[in-house]
């Protein structure tokens, strides 16, 4: 079992740390009008319908600031690209370091708190996706909510969603510079890009792991407390 389980979270967390800056196709829908939300002016576009069984439809939002295009207006290519694999298992490391550091420092507890009121546990209702160039400058940042996150995000401390925003915009991620930007091809359009790549971050899976580190997350193999998190009654 912990062989397996191993095998998972090596995919899991390698995908996380390093292939999730390919961007996922989407499925273009409405675009409604923009608003403020929580001290945040945004554009809300419905990016794909998701169905999960029993339940009913859940949309999900990307939520960007008006003048998002703008910010790639000094890049070739709109489309992103993603990081080669020839980089050292240091250097891995120090970028799941930041990583870490984004969502325990940056991200309020009170934005977890509150997908987490809104959330079923088997549901990806909140992500953030970070534009970061070969400097490993922030330049743009864009939000994946649900329907219920969403309307619920107004509920939050006052301006608290603008003051990620801008701490997110200042965040700058050194050992990136260490790193190859690779072509990456987008499945539906054909068009490539290189010249940046996109960090996720997935409210699901730090809610159902604790920490999306892979040297923390093969510790949790090691030490046993994994197979609880996947035995029936563990944690959700």
């Amino acid at each position: 079992m912990k062989t397996i389980i191993l095998m998972l979270l090596v995919n899991l967390s390698f995908e996380i740390m390093v292939n999730a800056s390919t961007i996922n196709n989407v499925e273009k829908g409405d675009t409604l009008s923009k608003r403020m939300i929580n001290g945040l002016e945004v554009v809300p576009i419905k990016m794909k319908t998701l169905i999960y069984k029993g339940q009913s439809e859940v949309n999900l939002w990307r939520l960007h600031i008006p003048d998002f295009e703008e910010s790639f207006q000094n890049f070739e290519s709109k489309y992103p690209g993603r990081m080669g694999d020839s980089f050292s298992n240091e250097i891995l490391e120090k970028l799941a370091d930041w990583k870490e550091y984004v969502w325990t420092e940056v991200v309020p507890a009170e934005i977890k708190t509150l997908v987490g009121k809104c959330s079923s546990p088997h549901q990806r209702e909140f992500l953030i996706w970070l534009y970061v160039n070969k400097e490993g400058n922030a330049f743009a940042v864009e939000f994946i909510v649900s329907d219920v996150v969403l309307e619920a995000l107004n509920s939050l401390p006052k301006n608290m969603m603008k003051e990620l925003y801008d701490n997110l915009l200042k965040e700058k991620c050194e050992v990136i510079k260490q790193v190859e930007f690779c072509l990456n091809k987008d499945k539906v359009t054909n068009q490539e890009g290189k010249e940046y790549i996109i960090e996720r971050w997935d409210w699901f899976l730090y809610n159902k792991f604790g920490t999306c580190h892979p040297t923390k997350l093969k510790k949790m193999v090691e030490d046993g407390s994994m197979e609880k998190i996947f035995d029936v009654g563990g944690k959700k």
